[in-house]
């Protein structure tokens, strides 16, 4: 049961962008780059991968919307 949990959560378009996002921003941080040059790398990063989830959102609301309104 936790592994279909895990499975389906994995298998997100909006998990895995939050998670690369996550995942790139602490990146740019051992990058070795400058800390004010790596802070705004890494807000531009968590900025898109932000609009990229709210985006998914809002097509899969749309999907719903028009499955219902065709029965199914």
């Amino acid at each position: 049961r936790d592994m279909v949990a895990l499975k389906g959560l994995f298998g997100s378009k909006k998990f895995l962008a939050a998670l690369a996002g996550i995942l790139a921003a602490i990146g740019v941080q051992f990058a070795g780059m400058d800390e004010a040059q790596a802070d705004k790398i890494s807000g531009v990063i968590v900025g898109l991968a932000g609009a990229f989830v709210v985006a998914q959102g809002a097509a899969d609301v749309g999907k719903e919307k028009v499955k219902a309104e065709n029965g199914g």
